[in-house]
């Protein structure tokens, strides 16, 4: 989920954050990979679903795991890491099947509303959580994009690795600190807003892929509930998976595949390397 302004930010907090984006995507970018990279992304809100999507998340996540598995594709889960105490099935579901699990704040609170404290408490409280079932996930991504800039300084010193948010840069860079930003080109969040049906919404996300036969990363975001909203959108995206799949040169990848794909250059200091987000 994504909305826009916060009560907390100011104007020039806002200018900040976005020139910091600008600055790494304008020069910190990293080099293209051979082919292209499709990651898909599952932002797993669990109860903490706007609305009624609490009620639909399970219903949601059965459609999306069983898909998934018949395409035989792994993807990483964005994981509310309350979920990890109050519904440890759910991620042990999805981490049985082999897919990457991703940090989507402790209680789904937005990281632009936080003072410093908090959200030093945030991420302590969140790792914490994912623990309790032996994980340790190497990316963030905020709740509703809704990321500061005091979050991206403290990722790396809680041994965060990437941070995936809407992004209108053209490919992963380097954004502070060695973070690597990973652009979230578009997600499902127009089935709401702008009230589009799945297969336009999945035929505005063929339209972002990249040209076949040209190199190319590029990420699409969802929700596992809005699979248990709109019944006909799981086999929708499984026809979407299959088709990007069969493109030439083309991969479905996880983020920190992409994330860690590149080392840093030298002489620059890197967060602590954490496991991946799977048990260790």
């Amino acid at each position: 989920m994504r909305k826009s302004g916060s009560a907390r930010e100011s104007w020039l907090d806002r200018r900040r954050r976005r020139c910091a984006a600008w600055l790494g995507a304008a020069f910190h970018a990293v080099p293209t990979p051979p082919g292209a990279a499709v990651a898909l992304m599952c932002d797993c809100d669990g109860r903490f679903a706007v609305g009624n999507g609490g009620l639909l998340s399970a219903a949601g996540l059965d459609a999306l795991l069983s898909m998934l598995d018949r395409r035989k594709a792994r993807i990483t889960f964005n994981v509310v890491a309350d979920l990890c105490r109050t519904d440890a099935q759910c991620v042990g579901r999805i981490l049985s099947a082999g897919h990457e699990i991703a940090c989507h704040g402790w209680k789904h609170e937005r990281p632009r509303e936080l003072s410093s404290d908090e959200l030093d408490l945030m991420l302590r409280n969140a790792l914490a959580d994912f623990a309790t079932l032996g994980l340790r996930p190497r990316g963030f991504r905020s709740p509703e994009s809704a990321w500061s800039l005091a979050l991206l300084k403290r990722l790396p010193e809680h041994g965060f690795v990437w941070n995936a948010e809407r992004d209108p840069a053209a490919r992963p860079y380097r954004i502070i600190r060695g973070l690597i930003r990973i652009p979230v080109r578009t997600d499902d969040w127009d089935l709401f807003d702008q009230g589009a049906e799945p297969a336009a919404l999945l035929q505005r996300w063929t339209c972002h892929l990249p040209p076949v036969g040209q190199a190319g990363t590029i990420c699409f975001g969802l929700h596992e509930w809005t699979l248990g909203r709109f019944g006909d959108f799981a086999g929708l995206l499984e026809n979407w998976i299959v088709q990007t799949q069969g493109r030439v040169s083309t991969s479905l990848t996880t983020l920190s595949d992409i994330a860690t794909a590149w080392p840093l250059p030298a002489g620059r200091c890197a967060a602590p390397r954490p496991s991946s987000g799977l048990r260790g």
